[in-house]
């Protein structure tokens, strides 16, 4: 049975930041991180599909993480948050990640994994990428293949 998970782009990630020999600051404080949420748009989301080879999808207002067995057809979805608006000596304690769905089917198990090279979230929708746009093939279409890019699993 196919398995899919379909995730909004409105995501949140939430850090607890101990702000060291920072006086205004001092002590541990939360920060949340959310589109629209206070001024912040730093949130960049692509998925990538196992039929799309060197297309991009960065345009869609969600990504798609899902499954297919039986035909072996996969989407992933990647995000990541840019402009992190923390003190230089600031130390992330912990960190929480909150993705909200819009459709699922099936009883889906999701996996994150830390992704150690940097991606771009382009701007198709399902056209072929422009150099250094995020496909299935690579992390920079023509220019770094998923091959020679470190994941931490």
């Amino acid at each position: 049975m196919p398995l899919s998970l379909s995730l909004s782009a409105i995501t949140l990630l939430t850090l607890i930041v101990a702000a060291l020999s920072v006086p205004m600051f001092a002590g541990t404080y939360t920060v949340v991180f959310q589109d629209g949420r206070l001024g912040y748009g730093g949130t960049r989301d692509v998925y990538i599909a196992s039929n799309g080879g060197d297309a991009n999808i960065g345009v869609q207002d969600c990504f798609m993480a899902r499954r297919n067995p039986q035909t072996g057809f996969e989407q992933r979805g990647l995000v990541k948050f840019t402009d992190l608006d923390l003190p230089a000596n600031a130390k992330v304690v912990s960190s929480e990640l909150s993705l909200f769905t819009k459709e699922i089917k099936g009883s889906p198990t999701l996996a994150a994994h830390g992704l150690l090279k940097d991606f771009v979230e382009g701007t198709k929708n399902y056209q072929y990428a422009d150099a250094g746009e995020t496909t299935w093939n690579a992390v920079r279409h023509g220019q770094q293949p998923w091959a020679d890019a470190d994941i931490d699993s």
